[in-house]
């Protein structure tokens, strides 16, 4: 005989009828939350806005717990280090110092795994939609356009790639990573 215990852990999502309208058909919203543990985040509450009838959806996730701050160092000097996985969780800033990229986590920035490749992908993108309003210095703005054109080649480029947490959850999966303490001080 096959018993299925109920663990009590592991809480089934709420869901309630809210007065607050669909943004696409006007029927009134469902909220649906609950809490659960995932890997890297740890526990994690997800609240979720549904509406049954057209099938709109907005979620949100918020981390409940954290650890020591952290700034994980890795020198990326081979192609095959642009397929390494990196975990960013909500709270972390990324740094590249050759190109003076620094992007800050906001209000709205949301963790995720992504390859430095992929990264890399996202920052020239932020770039490209800043450059339209760029009125700093060309020469260091031609440096950023040619390490770009470099990674979109597939030329061999030397750089650091940084990341600081001050929710201590951020990863790169390479051996090359190395992870030290942050001094919320400096951050």
């Amino acid at each position: 005989m096959n018993e299925h215990k109920n663990d009590s852990s592991q809480k089934l999502p709420v869901e309630i009828e809210t007065t607050v309208e669909c943004p696409t058909c006007s029927e009134k919203l469902f909220l649906v939350y609950y809490t659960t543990e995932i890997s890297y985040e740890r526990s994690i509450y997800i609240q979720s806005y549904v509406c049954h009838k057209c099938l709109y959806k907005e979620s949100e996730v918020f981390q409940l717990e954290s650890g020591e701050p952290v700034r994980v160092t890795m020198g990326v000097d081979l192609p095959e280090d642009h397929g390494a996985l990196l975990y960013r969780s909500p709270t972390t800033t990324v740094l590249i110092p050759e190109i003076s990229a620094e992007i800050y986590s906001g209000e709205n920035s949301n963790g995720g795994i992504i390859s430095i490749e992929g990264l890399l992908g996202d920052i020239e993108d932020r770039f490209k939609t800043m450059i339209l309003d760029f009125d700093g210095d060309r020469e260091n703005m031609d440096k950023i356009l040619r390490f770009f054109d470099a990674v979109n080649k597939g030329e061999h480029l030397v750089f650091t790639l940084i990341l600081e947490d001050k929710s201590g959850k951020c990863r790169v999966n390479s051996p090359k990573a190395l992870i030290d303490r942050l001094d919320t001080m400096e951050s």
